[in-house]
């Protein structure tokens, strides 16, 4: 995907020139509390974070961290995709908004574009996961269409746990 375009958004495949962005989303505190800490506290660690662990994802069909960008601002907002967890036998989706970013609706319209892509829908299943507590994510993921399903361990501790469909 080179990039998708929303009413409001670009949806983009991140590069290294993002690691600014990335490194603020990384340490922000709604990730730090729901997502984890990365360690990653310069932008040189973010461009390796990139390299290593953003970029090479994309190899994989429907899979990827998906820049998401206010066309009218070109503000980095934050991001949507689809990844794969060794916790889980399908692929996850997810997203991550910074603070200032949220509460506008980009989180719904970036995954329902991303959830659109061809490539995603070939999956032959979807799932996501959150925190109990993060019941923002929980009611998001909700409208897009995520069943609950359960709960799921996942780095140690129990996940909510969906299905897509």
């Amino acid at each position: 995907m080179e990039q998708l375009v929303t009413e409001r958004l670009l949806i983009r495949q991140a590069d290294t020139g993002d690691a600014r962005f990335f490194l603020d989303l990384l340490n922000s505190p709604g990730w730090l509390r729901f997502i984890g800490d990365r360690n990653v506290r310069t932008e040189a660690e973010a461009v390796a974070y990139l390299e290593n662990r953003i970029l090479p994802v994309y190899a994989t069909p429907g899979h990827g961290s998906y820049v998401v960008v206010s066309r009218g601002t070109n503000a980095l907002l934050g991001f949507v995709g689809v990844f794969r967890r060794p916790e889980l036998e399908f692929p996850d989706f997810g997203f991550a908004f910074l603070a200032d970013a949220q509460g506008y609706g980009y989180a719904e319209e970036a995954s329902l574009g991303i959830l659109a892509m061809p490539a995603v829908r070939a999956l032959p299943e979807l799932l996501a996961i959150t925190q109990p507590d993060n019941v923002r994510s929980q009611r998001l993921l909700e409208r897009l269409g995520f069943v609950p399903t359960g709960t799921t361990p996942v780095g140690g501790v129990d996940h909510l746990r969906y299905r897509y469909g």
